[in-house]
């Protein structure tokens, strides 16, 4: 019994989100177990409208989400920290990697990795292939590779960096909503914040729902199969009770203990089975599949992204597959984003975006060419009819696959434990989320609010299981994932403005310490006389020592002093000659007063510039800049932004235009 005190101090911790959006799912799970068929009705007319009038709007938007994390890879912003230059990543690779495709795909992997390839096999998408032929194969497989690979965790990744860079980068709490200062202020704070962490919330609530009813679904079809267990709604309650029991308990344990222990058994036993397939299965088909089809992919790319059918009346498979799954990674998206943030720490942009986009991507890619692409050779090659079995029940397809392997019992069952695994993972990384959404953010939420949230969860799943089976999921995730599709493009915009505004160069003021090295740049350029003469000021002002540095850029063929560059590097004389002549920069009665020293270097300016800042200690760089705003300087950066981001030190630059109004 929880005593008054634990009460109120619980309390304290719940924000209005809390309240709000617990009361609208409790009334979500009352409309669905008093009037399931009216839910029923209700939640079809509201999908077929959405799928309607905002198709566009999912595949524009989504598409537009891998661009966006393409750019930032190459853009200047890749190498920001998500947290302080000198914190290390919170987690090893490999448990971080493990974590996050827990969390991100999980149960809908093993579930749609036979069956969906199946699935178009027998029904090639848009009638554009012969069911069961090798180009219906083909098609299939690449289909799965465009559903599950760069799109999804595009959406991830947007939504995760942006939570990562808010928390750790800029000192927010873990709430959605704090990702929005820079575009709305301190508006984030009140009702506007408020609204946009509780559809968050119930985004959250329905996708994950989502999964843990096809978790469900699973479970009882691969105990039908193996065990001969009646696959019926009565069953599959008592396997979401029976599950909700086992993360419920994980939940308490914590993020260090349950989630990480359970994230690497999933990979182990995922690892397990995928080796055994691709060992014991057809082998050569499968990696045969699996570059022929990456490559079809890739060829299509485009093409998919934006395919519609507005001239083609009838055809619903857009809706009931790519927009299903769109709408299913948007719904995810909060919880995962949120969990992936949360063990990001100490990650650059660039190793952020590529662990969370390419390499999940790629595994998820072997996963379909070897279980996807196994089941298409049985049936292709051996008569297998496992596409005619997925036509009556999806949930058998992966242990009907796998019967016709050794050992086909044993790895059935240990499908099914994967199954479980991922269930329980899925659904206590969901209540920790939500916790941390309703709790103000807290980085480790009461076990209380957990566990409420847990059985929230299980409730909204075992109502959409009875009132509309898969239909009733795939029509959840579509209709309550559109606010929070809006809510992501902003989300895009608000992380651009705080990477912008982190990156940029920073004017002439005060140091905050007294510097003992200063470190200028001098390209004998109009840019960079105005910084060379701060320096001398805050060299004089703290009797620092001033290092200054001329970098003979080994990319550069033409030039404007070509005296410069006309010696061997390796010229003693020639290296003494430059040395003094940027020692010149300083007058004599000036270098008498202050300690300074002249380096020459032939390279990259900007390696050098950071190299030297290492290997010297220095404590403030001083620099100009042109401020020139061209498509190489939007893309990559000009030479002193790329020395923001990859010194240590702080770094003070003065532009051109300053120079011209001093």
């Amino acid at each position: 019994m929880i005593g008054g005190a634990h009460f109120r101090h619980l309390m304290k911790h719940h924000t209005p989100v809390f309240y709000v959006s617990v009361v609208l799912t409790a009334l979500l799970v009352f409309w669905g177990y008093f009037a399931h068929e009216h839910l029923a009705d209700t939640a079809q007319s509201t999908l077929t409208l959405t799928i309607s009038n905002f198709g566009w709007f999912y595949l524009l938007s989504t598409a537009g989400f891998v661009g966006f994390c393409l750019y930032l890879i190459f853009s200047p912003y890749a190498y920001i920290k998500l947290g302080k230059q000198d914190d290390p990543p919170e987690y090893s690779f490999s448990s971080w990697l493990a974590m996050l495709f827990s969390a991100g795909m999980g149960i809908g992997l093993v579930f749609f990795g036979v069956a969906e390839p199946m699935n178009h096999f027998a029904h090639p998408p848009h009638g554009l292939a012969e069911p069961h032929s090798p180009e219906a194969a083909r098609m299939a497989l690449r289909y799965s590779f465009f559903h599950w690979c760069l799109h999804p965790w595009a959406i991830y990744a947007v939504i995760g960096l942006s939570m990562a860079y808010a928390q750790f980068r800029r000192g927010e709490s873990g709430l959605i909503s704090t990702v929005f200062r820079p575009l709305i202020g301190r508006k984030v704070d009140g009702p506007i914040g408020q609204l946009i962490d509780i559809l968050a919330v119930l985004a959250t609530v329905c996708g994950v729902a989502t999964s843990l009813g096809l978790g469900t679904l699973q479970i009882n079809g691969g105990l039908h199969h193996i065990f001969g267990v009646p696959n019926t709604v009565p069953i599959q309650m008592l396997i979401i009770v029976i599950v909700t029991v086992l993360y419920l308990i994980s939940a308490s344990t914590g993020l260090n203990k349950g989630i990480l222990y359970l994230s690497n058994i999933n990979l182990l036993i995922a690892g397990l089975l995928l080796a055994f397939v691709l060992v014991c299965g057809p082998t050569v088909f499968i990696l045969d599949s699996f570059t022929t089809v990456l490559g079809s992919y890739l060829h299509e790319f485009v093409k998919m992204s934006f395919r519609l059918t507005p001239f083609r009346q009838g055809d619903e498979w857009v809706g009931s597959w790519t927009l299903f799954y769109w709408s299913w990674w948007i719904a995810w998206a909060p919880f995962v984003g949120t969990f992936i943030a949360r063990i990001s720490k100490g990650r650059t942009v660039r190793e952020f975006v590529i662990g969370v986009l390419f390499v999940p991507s790629v595994i998820g890619a072997l996963w379909f060419a070897a279980f996807g692409g196994s089941a298409l050779y049985f049936d292709l090659f051996q008569d297998g009819s496992i596409a005619d079995a997925v036509q009556s029940d999806m949930t058998s397809a992966l242990f009907i696959t796998l019967e016709q392997f050794p050992l086909g019992i044993v790895l059935g069952t240990l499908a099914a434990l994967l199954i479980v695994t991922f269930f329980v993972t899925s659904a206590d990384s969901a209540t920790f989320v939500l916790g941390m959404l309703t709790t103000n953010g807290s980085a480790n939420p009461p076990t209380s609010t957990k566990v409420i949230w847990g059985i929230l969860l299980s409730s909204i799943a075992a109502v959409l299981l009875f009132s509309g089976g898969l239909a009733g999921l795939q029509t959840a995730s579509i209709v309550t994932a559109l606010p929070f599709a809006v809510i992501m493009v902003f989300m895009c915009l608000a992380l651009f403005t705080a990477l912008r505004k982190d990156c940029q160069v920073t004017h002439p003021r005060t140091p905050e310490s007294e510097p003992k090295n200063i470190l200028c740049p001098v390209d004998y350029s109009i840019y960079s006389e105005k910084a060379l003469n701060y320096a001398i000021e805050i060299a004089g002002k703290y009797g620092s020592k001033l290092y200054l540095i001329h970098v003979l850029d080994a990319r550069v063929h033409g030039v404007n002093e070509p005296v410069l560059y006309r010696f061997n590097i390796g010229d003693e004389s020639a290296i003494k000659e430059l040395k003094e002549r940027l020692l010149r920069c300083v007058q004599e009665d000036i270098r008498s007063k202050m300690p300074v020293e002249s380096i020459i270097v032939q390279g990259v300016p900007f390696v050098e510039i950071v190299k030297a800042a290492r290997e010297y200690a220095i404590d403030l760089i001083v620099m100009g800049t042109h401020g020139r705003t061209g498509i190489s300087h939007a893309i990559m950066g000009s030479v002193a932004e790329t020395v923001v981001r990859k010194a240590h030190c702080p770094v003070f630059t003065v532009r051109q235009a300053e120079y011209d109004s001093g």
